[in-house]
């Protein structure tokens, strides 16, 4: 091969080599859908009066396709007597709404104090499906 080819071959095959990287990277976007419940870690969530910030995870029955009740974690100490309601909301509902029913309410008042960073499990008087679409928690704190 002369010369002067290989000079004209050497800008093709380049072009050629930056064509199929960018082909090999323009991957469509995938879209990902994750069910929160029993899936995964703690998610942090803002808790207004007093406390800054709560770690709520789901509690499953015994059998996992129910959630028996949440964990949550305070960053900062509750005294005896701090009342905690626990609202859990299906998807669709807007718990900001005032005319928004939860789907369970469960009220637990603390005997004793609760030190920061203490899981506290709160237990709901009836365990619910995972298929009935729950996925909001709002978390209520009344002091003594």
């Amino acid at each position: 091969m002369r010369r002067s080819n290989k000079k004209r071959l050497i800008p093709l095959a380049l072009a050629l080599a930056l064509a199929l990287i960018g082909t090999a990277l323009a991957v469509p976007a995938i879209t990902v859908s994750v069910q929160s419940i029993g899936a995964g870690g703690p998610v942090l969530v803002d808790v207004p009066g007093g406390v800054s910030q709560a770690d709520v995870d789901w509690e499953l029955a015994t059998n996992p396709d129910y959630v028996a009740g949440v964990k949550v974690t305070f960053d900062q100490d509750l005294p005896t007597g701090t009342r905690i309601i626990v609202k859990v909301y299906a998807s669709g509902d807007d718990p900001t709404n005032p005319n928004t029913a939860p789907t369970t309410v469960k009220s637990v008042t603390l005997s004793n104090s609760l030190t920061a960073g203490t899981t506290y499990t709160i237990n709901f008087d009836t365990p619910i499906a995972i298929g009935s679409g729950i996925d909001k928690v709002a978390i209520v704190l009344v002091g003594p």
